[in-house]
């Protein structure tokens, strides 16, 4: 089929949409809908408006032919500028809300909507490699005169997960299983350990505290990161995920007392590192890796096929097994006819 034929065959119904009717079609998803990571759940778009939202215009879209719905564009607008709800400094990697099957459908609906409208661009801060943006990027340039800008940026790193913890050790090189098993050794020996893996409300309240004042402990990056509104973000992302149980706080107790934690995110397939702390008298034990270490053999006795270290290349998770995704900037930039920016 021709470029031009396949613009005329797009028919499509726009509507506009809400967190409210986000959240329907959340928990209760029309057939084979996709929700490409948890940056676009709407209880973290919620909790991310809450603490950011401002000037900018929610513009949430989705697209239909007849009953079938083809997907959903959470974005929001910013002097002539469209963008997915959320910023990079802590939405990892995003993307549209697309039904399986319809992908070309729906960007090709996306892209004459931007332009209909009479946007100047639409911009994606992070993109992982295989994002469905990415693959369906020529819509854009095909509904007219889009110049389309890519930049490489972060890498973001995961690892496949085997069934069993034994498995995965086999996985690492031979250094590193043996400093993971050292290192679990040593912790052992130096008193009571116990690892609680939470999911229940009021547990997440219970130590979210403590989880708070260790973060700001841990290091002078992340004491400065936690500003007044990122703190609200963080308290309504424990309120709003809390109460869908989608994610997990992995407590270390040494003789009882907190010596490092882990905030994850979880949707029934990988667990996503999103954040971590650590008391700094127990760094000497390493305290934090074996945090991270026991929240990744948590994740394997239940039953996740990946654990998603998330963005930064730090070398922790490189030893622990962590392969690398590259994520990218886009911006799809519209042209007069004259081939000037709008």
């Amino acid at each position: 089929m021709k470029d031009g034929d396949k613009l005329s065959t797009i028919n499509y119904q726009v509507q506009k949409e809400d967190l409210k009717s986000l959240y329907t079609m959340w928990k209760n998803p029309p057939a084979d809908l996709m929700w490409p990571s948890p940056f676009v759940w709407p209880p973290w778009l919620k909790s991310w408006w809450d603490a950011y939202g401002g000037e900018e215009k929610i513009f949430f879209i989705s697209f239909w032919e007849e009953e079938r719905l083809l997907g959903v564009a959470p974005l929001v607008l910013w002097e002539g500028k469209a963008m997915l709800m959320g910023s990079e400094d802590v939405c990892d990697y995003q993307d549209f809300i697309i039904t399986r099957g319809k992908e070309e459908e729906f960007y090709f609906a996306l892209a004459l909507e931007l332009k209909r409208k009479g946007l100047e661009e639409l911009e994606i801060s992070s993109l992982r490699d295989n994002a469905l943006t990415l693959k369906y990027q020529y819509a854009f340039t095909e509904v007219g005169k889009v110049e389309v800008i890519c930049q490489k940026k972060d890498v973001l790193l995961e690892r496949s997960l085997p069934s069993t913890w034994e498995e995965y050790l086999g996985l690492l090189k031979k250094k590193q299983r043996h400093e993971v098993r050292r290192k679990l050794r040593r912790l052992q020996e130096a008193g009571t350990v116990e690892f609680r893996w939470m999911e229940k409300q009021q547990q997440l309240e219970d130590y979210f505290e403590v989880f708070l004042d260790l973060f700001c402990q841990s290091n002078r990056e992340k004491k400065e990161f936690l500003t007044h509104r990122r703190e609200i973000f963080f308290r309504s992302l424990l309120q709003y995920l809390g109460e869908e149980e989608k994610q997990r706080m992995g407590v270390l107790l040494l003789d009882g007392e907190v010596s490092a934690m882990t905030w994850c995110l979880d949707d029934g397939y990988s667990i996503y590192l999103y954040n971590s702390c650590y008391n700094p008298r127990f760094e000497h034990l390493s305290a934090g890796l074996m945090c991270k270490v026991l929240a990744l053999k948590k994740s394997i006795e239940t039953g996740r096929i990946c654990f998603n270290f998330l963005k930064g290349g730090e070398v922790y998770k490189y030893r622990l097994g962590g392969m690398e995704v590259p994520s990218y900037k886009v911006q799809f930039k519209f042209r007069d006819g004259e081939g000037k920016t709008r």
